[in-house]
C-alpha cells in the first residue's frame, strides 16, 4: 500500500477523528445531488470557470484551519443555520430551484461548524462565494450595460483606426468576424470573482471578518476598470479575426488572469494581512 494511503488510514484510526468526520460526511451525502449539479455547472459552463481559484483558496484555508472543537460551540445559531440550510436544500431540490439548493449547502455547513466548534465560521461563510450567480441577477443591467461597454470599446479602437464597430450587442470586425456580448460580460461575474479572491486570501492569511470584508470590497471595485479592459482585449482579437479566442478570453482567461494578479498582489502583503490578523476583527 502506498505511503499516502497508509497515512490516511492511520489518520482515520486516531481516536475521535473518524467520529468528528461523520457529521460532515453525512451532510455531503445528503447534499450530493446539489454537489453533482454544481460541479457539472462549473465544469461545463465557461462563464463559471472563474470560481476555480476561489475554490482552491477555500480548500487551502480549510486544510490549514484548526480541527473541530477548537473554537467555542454555538448550539443555538448553529442548529438554526443547519436546519434552515437543509430546508433550503430540500426546497430547492423539490422545486427544481438549483440556486436555492446551492445556497442551502454552505448555510448548512456553517451551522454544522458552529455546532461542532470548527472550522472557523469565517471560512464556512466564505463558501457562499462558490455559489455561481444566477442568470436572473446577471440580467438586471442587461442589455444596456453590455451595449455601453461595446460602444465604448468600439470608439476607443476607432482612435488608432482598428476596424471594429459595435452593432447592438455585437462587436463586428473585418471579414465577418464578430463577438456577441452577453449578460455575463457586463462585469458582475468579474466583481464576484475578485471579491471572493480578496476575502479568501485575507482569511488564508489569518485575518478576520473586517479585513476579509475590506478585501472583498476592494476586489469588487477593481472590476470597474478591469471589465472594460477585458472587453477591449476581446475586441482587439475580433479585429485580428480571432472571434473564438475573443470568446475564450472574455469568458475564462481574463477573469482568471485578473484574479491571479489580484491574489499575487495580496499575497505580497500589500494590505498587511498579518498585522490585521493581530488586531481584533
Amino acid at each position: 500500500m502506498s505511503a499516502p494511503a497508509t497515512q490516511a488510514r492511520e489518520a482515520l484510526a486516531r481516536p475521535g477523528l473518524a467520529a468528528a468526520a461523520l457529521p460532515w460526511i453525512a451532510l455531503l451525502a445528503a447534499a450530493s445531488p446539489v454537489l453533482a449539479d454544481l460541479f457539472r455547472d462549473l465544469a461545463l459552463g465557461p462563464k463559471h470557470h472563474y470560481l476555480g481559484l476561489p475554490a482552491l483558496l477555500l480548500a487551502l484555508a480549510l486544510a490549514r484551519a484548526p480541527r473541530s472543537g477548537r473554537a467555542p460551540r454555538r448550539p443555538g445559531p448553529g442548529a438554526l443555520a443547519l436546519a434552515l440550510g437543509l430546508a433550503l436544500v430540500l426546497a430547492g431540490l423539490a422545486g427544481e430551484a438549483s440556486f436555492l439548493a446551492r445556497l442551502g449547502l454552505p448555510l448548512a455547513a456553517l451551522g454544522l461548524g458552529l455546532l461542532r466548534g470548527g472550522p472557523p465560521p469565517l471560512l464556512l461563510a466564505l463558501a457562499f462565494w462558490l455559489v455561481p450567480l444566477p442568470n436572473s441577477l446577471l440580467g438586471l443591467a442587461s442589455p444596456d450595460l453590455e451595449a455601453a461597454l461595446g460602444r465604448l470599446v468600439a470608439a476607443t479602437l476607432a482612435l488608432p483606426g482598428l476596424p471594429v464597430r459595435c452593432e447592438g450587442l455585437t462587436l463586428v470586425g473585418p471579414a465577418g468576424a464578430h463577438l456577441d456580448l452577453r449578460a455575463e460580460n457586463g462585469g458582475l461575474l468579474l466583481a464576484h470573482c475578485l471579491a471572493g479572491v480578496g476575502a479568501l486570501a485575507a482569511a488564508l492569511s489569518g485575518a478576520g471578518w473586517r479585513s476579509a470584508a475590506r478585501a472583498a470590497g476592494l476586489g469588487a471595485a477593481l472590476a470597474l476598470p478591469l471589465q472594460p479592459l477585458a472587453v477591449l482585449g476581446a475586441a482587439g482579437l475580433v479585429a485580428a479575426r480571432e472571434p473564438e479566442l475573443a470568446r475564450l478570453w472574455l469568458s475564462s482567461a481574463s477573469p482568471l488572469l485578473a484574479s491571479g494578479a489580484w491574489l499575487c498582489w495580496l499575497r505580497r502583503g500589500a494590505l498587511s494581512w498579518r498585522g490585521a490578523a493581530r488586531a481584533p476583527a
